[in-house]
């Protein structure tokens, strides 16, 4: 009984032995199999990613040449208005040309004056700013790089709109507008400050921040301004609510013959 019962015990040990050997390989087949998939998951993405890849390139070269044609579509539209541009002038130029030997023609050579002198003025007037423009028109063929040539750092006009035009015209009202801010400001301090040891209208800026609350909201730029001119000083190049509440805002000498007033007019001369 004994024997056998051993022979039953080594039994059951190597089935257990065997089903132990099946479970593994079932398991390491499983896993081969798992992986296999992985990788042809992983390359079916990287290919995936590649086709993604190579559309985006032919969509960006698209785009590169769509926006080179307008560009080029740009470029020729400009050299048919430039030229466009010049037949005109030519064309004014040769009316005029035509107008004024018809008038020389009727008034025997003698000049004439009136209205057919203002109007003869007139298209002169118009033929040489035509001419001028033309000079400075890099599609023109009587472009001159001379004649259209922007002025330099210190040279007269340089940072200037050209006299006469609506830019001048704009920015002189702008440079008027500042100047009638800081004649305000000017009045907001002397009535909220108090003379400092230098006889001076001073205040602080947390204080003049309140004041100006319902005046305006480009109190920090008009202050700028202000120290630009001379009319102010103040320490640092920008001035924050709450963490320069402290700074002092002092009035200087200048601040005293400003031409503009508190209530933002021009003195009177």
């Amino acid at each position: 009984r004994q024997r056998e019962a051993a022979e039953e015990e080594a039994r059951r040990q190597r089935e257990a032995a065997e089903a132990e050997r099946r479970r593994l390989a079932e398991e390491e087949k499983q896993k081969r199999e798992d992986e296999k998939k992985r990788l042809e998951e992983e390359a079916r993405r990287q290919e995936r990613e590649k086709q993604r890849l190579k559309e985006e390139i032919k969509r960006r070269e698209e785009e590169a040449a769509r926006l080179q044609k307008e560009k080029e579509a740009r470029i020729l539209e400009e050299r048919k208005r430039a030229e466009a541009e010049e037949a005109e002038a030519k064309a004014v130029e040769e009316r005029e040309r035509e107008r004024r030997k018809k008038l020389k023609k009727k008034s025997g050579g003698k000049k004439k004056s009136g209205k057919f002198g203002a109007m003869a003025s007139m298209w002169d007037a118009k033929a040489s700013r035509a001419e001028k423009d033309l000079q400075s028109n890099v599609f023109s063929k009587h472009y001159d790089g001379s004649a259209g040539r922007a002025p330099k750092k210190g040279e007269k006009g340089y940072g200037q709109a050209p006299e006469g035009s609506k830019s001048a015209a704009r920015s002189k009202r702008a440079n008027e507008w500042v100047k009638e801010q800081v004649g305000i400001l000017l009045g907001v301090i002397r009535r909220i400050g108090a003379k400092n040891s230098n006889g001076r209208f001073e205040t602080r800026f947390g204080p003049l921040f309140i004041a100006y609350q319902d005046i305006s909201d480009t109190l920090v730029g008009i202050l700028k301004r202000a120290r630009k001119y001379k009319c102010v000083t103040f320490e640092g190049d920008m001035l924050w609510q709450g963490s320069s509440n402290h700074v002092a805002i002092a009035l200087t000498e200048k601040a005293g013959s400003w031409g503009w007033g508190a209530d933002g007019k021009k003195k009177a001369a």
